[in-house]
């Protein structure tokens, strides 16, 4: 998998949970920017940095990685059942 395809994916994934770059990076000490160069497929991706979006986005490593014979991506083959983190308290 190329990382514009992994990028692509990961950024669909976000969206389709409605967090910001910083909040998918920040468990992961990665900056917006940084995600931002992820999700362009102009940065590699380590796994421990993976496994951190794979918990902030609530989604199975192995269906992300997974394709079809026929090049199709099943995204909601991703997807864990999912609560919305809480609000951070106001400092």
């Amino acid at each position: 998998m190329t990382r514009a395809m992994m990028g692509g994916r990961l950024c669909d994934l976000r969206h389709l949970r409605r967090l910001s770059q910083a909040e998918v990076g920040r468990p992961a000490g990665l900056s917006k920017e940084a995600v931002c160069r992820i999700e362009r497929g102009e940065r590699e991706l380590s796994f421990y940095e993976m496994a951190c979006f794979a918990k902030v986005l609530c989604i199975s490593l192995d269906a992300f990685y997974r394709t079809e014979a026929d090049g199709r991506w099943d995204i909601t083959a991703c997807l864990l059942p999912y609560t919305p983190p809480a609000p951070e308290a106001a400092a």
